[in-house]
């Protein structure tokens, strides 16, 4: 007995490890914007639409560092967009979508429906992950569980929210700093799991057949 509850211990240890560090793995390209991301264009994993000159991407001032502005010199419509379209899913896999987001400038309209996030079409119901808005000045983190259809999905995030068919009441001129976005799964995935326990497991079975042996060895030299 004091020979397995050790393997065990050090089996569930890694096993657990190995789970931790495969649902961690996170599907966003540049989601912390540390790579620049140029305005109304494609560029570091991200496309953008809809930015003026007081929007786009800083280097400083995010949460920390790097971040995008979601600010639109048009507004109410069209709303400053940057969306990023994400491949590797697992169909019927529950996912977590987190963000940092904070106030840009508050011109005028509705601030409770003034950001948005949303999947694939913005303009259905269905796809509206998020829609709120915060005016405090400080960063303010937010996730959601989303579960794929596909094995490719496109995420938005708009700012100035003036569109009733993506859960705007009225008119919003409120621009936003976004940063650490973040896509990763909910669900542990079993099979690279274990394999990752199976060959913990076998490091635990070396490790205590060297310390058998020492020992072992150490009582024969009486």
């Amino acid at each position: 007995m004091f020979i397995i509850r050790p393997l065990f211990a050090c089996a569930a240890l890694i096993i657990g490890t190995g789970f931790t560090t495969l649902a961690n793995a996170d599907f966003i390209t540049n989601g912390d914007f540390s790579i620049s991301v140029p305005r109304n264009s494609v560029g570091g994993g991200w496309e953008s639409s809809t930015i003026d000159a007081a929007g786009g991407w800083f280097s400083t001032g995010g949460n920390p560092d790097g971040h995008f502005v979601l600010n639109s010199g048009a507004a109410p419509l069209p709303e400053p967009t940057i969306k990023q379209t994400v491949s590797g899913l697992t169909a019927g896999q529950t996912y977590l979508l987190s963000w940092d987001y904070k106030v840009h400038f508050l011109a005028s309209g509705s601030v409770p429906d003034s950001f948005g996030v949303f999947v694939d079409d913005p303009t259905l119901a269905a796809n509206h992950i998020f829609v709120g808005g915060d005016v405090s000045g400080n960063w303010i983190s937010e996730s959601e569980l989303f579960t794929a259809t596909s094995t490719s999905h496109t995420f938005f995030f708009i700012g100035e929210l003036s569109d009733p068919a993506k859960g705007s009441s009225s008119n919003s001129d409120v621009s936003y700093r976004l940063d650490n976005v973040s896509l990763v799964s909910a669900i542990p995935e079993p099979g690279a799991g274990l394999l990752l326990g199976l060959i913990g497991v076998v490091v635990c079975v070396q490790r205590r057949k060297i310390v058998s042996g020492k020992a072992l060895a150490a009582g024969t030299s009486h």
